[in-house]
């Protein structure tokens, strides 16, 4: 009945007494009075706050706004579940006027992060503020990774209004760029966004950098390690790196130029590609042998170069240094040293020295065929004085000043050696003749004439101090060779017997100094070969290894179908060679006979060491020759293998490698040359091509 009455207030013409409603809500407050004229009075007390018509008992409670507007003495409160100050549907009257949470409702009452004014988080498929609304990244090059631009979607899935939920695109305009991409190196781009650049890493500061790769805070790759170029071969030490120039000599290999070539020649080399070419003329087979000596007396190195020459005849032309521009064989050469009949094959050998003591250089040369002997094949041996200073036919009378001639068949000067091999300071002539048989059929055999050699006062060239020979089919002389082997001060002798034993191929070792007289040839050690391999074909001595002490090489060109073998023998000992070789250099395959031909003497790259020049005449094939630098080579390497130079065919050059020269300087910067002849190239006529070295 009391609350029917709420709202009625009464005048003082209508009751004696009530409670002042001041509000005029129909809800008094304060004790009871009397009426008055103008109070206005309510017959209903109990208004909490009689200043606001709001509040009076039963009025509608508004949850969370601070007023108990019931006049209840609570206060309707929103239920917070996740404590973010922030509820939802749930109500609970409080005796707290100040609700925990706040009169705006939660929109998700179980995530403490989501309520209304709180921070919209980008990409979270969340509406992090209650508004309706996600807030999304943009993506403007597609690649799935927005920039920090942001726009908000009506959607929670930012994909399906093309924006992205991910940010950290550095550069949105390129969609190869963002944090997911794989770092390209050195391409001035922040590819993945970490602010670094993938660089080439220079060890050594010369701006070059090897393969290894760092990161860097230099986009540019212009850090401290950063190397703004790649390809450094060597990147421990700073003067090392393609862009040098080589220092020939210094042992490294500045430019980067190659493996094992520090200078001259290397890499694969054609004929016609050389630094200087001669040319053979009229079919005449240029280049069956090479010489390189100083002839003309001048102190340069000069060049001679073997011929079939017309009809087989033989010649010798020499090419005064130093040498600088290509030429013809024949018509350029400054001389000419030719066989008068027609089957001399002149200058196949050939050897240079001082055999008359004057301090001049004298040639002595083969002939196949002596002209005055009616034998085919006795072979006689030439000797001219130097200096040379005209052409001349060189196996007549008028045109040599020595000669020596063979017996039948014998090939007198198959091998040709000059040296001081009984140690009077006085050079000596060694000659072979490996089809000699005078003691056994075709045993050959090995002469010594001893210097210092005059011209003879009568037409023969006198006879031998020394002879050594054979037994039957050896073919004592094939090859000759000296050094000090054993390190005592004297010259030895080499002697190759390539037929001996079914043509498995021997090596004499005979220690100086020779004793005189004609004997049979009894060796202080002998070396054999095996398998018919033919060892013993060729012969050179050398300190390869610079250890101060030289070793033997013996080449065995019939090796396994003549695939051919070098065997580098750097201790010497009775047996096969084969088990006491200390390295061994193997062909390139069937039938390219390397160890066909062999030459030494010469620094091609100017690291103090000689070099070694293979030829690989093949007899099928096109040949090659290879250059060693060096101690290049290991225990048993492919000959291809161990060297940075291989000389092959080109479209015209045959035979390459029947002939090769390791020349000491001849053009005067002080390096030795590569000299290669293929003297079946342009249909027979020959090239002999030549490759300075020392990085000109």
């Amino acid at each position: 009945m009391l609350w029917l009455l709420a709202g009625l207030a009464c005048r003082p013409a209508d009751c004696d007494s009530g409670y002042a409603d001041q509000d005029g809500d129909g809800f008094g407050a304060g004790p009871l009075q009397d009426c008055v004229a103008g109070d206005s009075l309510s017959l209903v007390q109990g208004d909490c706050d009689d200043h606001d018509p709001e509040v009076h008992p039963g009025a509608q409670e508004a949850p969370a706004d601070g007023t108990d507007s019931d006049c209840d003495g609570l206060e309707l409160c929103y239920v917070d579940q996740d404590g973010d100050g922030h509820g939802i549907d749930l109500l609970w009257e409080s005796e707290q006027l100040d609700c925990a949470s706040l009169g705006v409702p939660d929109c998700d009452d179980a995530d403490p992060h989501t309520y209304p004014s709180a921070e919209e988080i980008p990409g979270n498929a969340t509406d992090n503020d209650c508004d309706g609304f996600e807030l999304c990244y943009e993506d403007q090059d597609g690649d799935g990774v927005g920039s920090s631009l942001t726009s908000e979607s009506l959607r929670l899935d930012c994909s399906l209004n093309d924006q992205v939920s991910i940010t950290g695109d550095c550069d949105d305009a390129d969609p190869a760029v963002h944090p997911f991409a794989t770092e390209t190196p050195v391409d001035g781009v922040d590819g993945n966004c970490d602010g670094l650049e993938l660089c080439y890493l220079d060890q050594d500061g010369d701006d070059w950098a090897g393969t290894e790769t760092h990161l860097s805070e230099s986009i540019s790759c212009s850090g401290p390690k950063d190397g703004l170029y790649r390809y450094d071969c060597d990147d421990s030490e700073p003067l090392v790196n393609p862009g040098l120039s080589e220092v020939c000599g210094d042992g490294l290999d500045n430019d980067c130029s190659g493996e094992y070539a520090e200078c001259g020649p290397y890499g694969a080399l054609f004929m016609t590609g050389a630094d200087l070419l001669l040319f053979g003329e009229r079919g005449q087979s240029a280049g069956i042998h090479l010489l390189a000596d100083d002839f003309s007396g001048d102190g340069q190195i000069d060049l001679l170069i073997g011929s079939r020459g017309e009809s087989e005849a033989g010649a010798a032309y020499l090419h005064v240094g130093p040498l600088r521009t290509s030429a013809f064989v024949e018509s350029d050469a400054d001389q000419a040293l030719w066989a008068s009949n027609t089957v001399g094959l002149l200058g196949r050998p050939s050897a240079s020295g001082d055999l008359n003591d004057d301090g001049q250089t004298d040639l002595v040369l083969y002939g196949y065929n002596p002209p005055y002997a009616d034998a085919y094949g006795d072979g006689s041996v030439y000797l001219l004085f130097g200096p040379l200073t005209s052409s001349k036919a060189a196996d007549t009378h008028a045109g040599h000043d020595w000669w020596s001639d063979g017996s039948s068949a014998a090939r007198h000067g198959s091998a040709l050696l000059i040296d001081d091999l009984d140690n009077d300071g006085v050079q000596d002539l060694l000659v072979g003749a490996h089809g000699d048989s005078s003691s056994s059929y075709l045993g050959g055999a090995v002469y010594l004439y001893l210097g210092p050699m005059s011209a003879p006062s009568t037409s023969s060239g006198g006879e031998a101090a020394l002879t050594w020979t054979g037994d039957t089919e050896d073919a004592v002389g094939d090859s000759l060779a000296s050094g000090d082997l054993n390190g005592d001060g004297i010259e030895d002798l080499v002697v190759g017997a390539s037929k001996d034993t079914s043509q498995n191929g021997s090596v004499f070792v005979l220690y100086g100094p020779p004793t005189q007289g004609s004997l049979k040839l009894v060796a202080d050690l002998q070396l054999n070969g095996s398998g018919s391999e033919e060892a013993g074909a060729e012969l050179l001595i050398a300190d390869w290894n610079g250890d101060g002490n030289p070793e033997l090489a013996v080449g065995a060109p019939a090796y396994s179908l003549n695939t051919g073998r070098v065997y580098i023998l750097d201790s010497l000992s009775a047996g096969a060679i084969g088990s006491v070789a200390s390295a061994t250099l193997t062909g390139a395959g069937t039938e390219s006979s390397a160890g066909t031909a062999m030459s030494t003497g010469c620094d091609v790259n100017g690291d103090g060491s000689p070099d070694l020049v293979l030829g690989s005449r093949s007899l099928t094939k096109a040949g090659r020759a290879t250059l060693i630098l060096g101690d290049s080579w290991s225990s048993a390497l492919d000959v291809e293998a161990i060297s940075s130079t291989q000389v092959r065919d080109s479209s015209d050059a045959r035979d390459v490698g029947q002939a090769v020269l390791c020349m000491p300087d001849s053009n005067g910067d002080g390096f030795g040359e590569l000299v290669v002849a293929a003297p079946e190239a342009l249909g027979g006529s020959g090239i002999v091509s030549l490759w300075f070295g020392g990085g000109h």
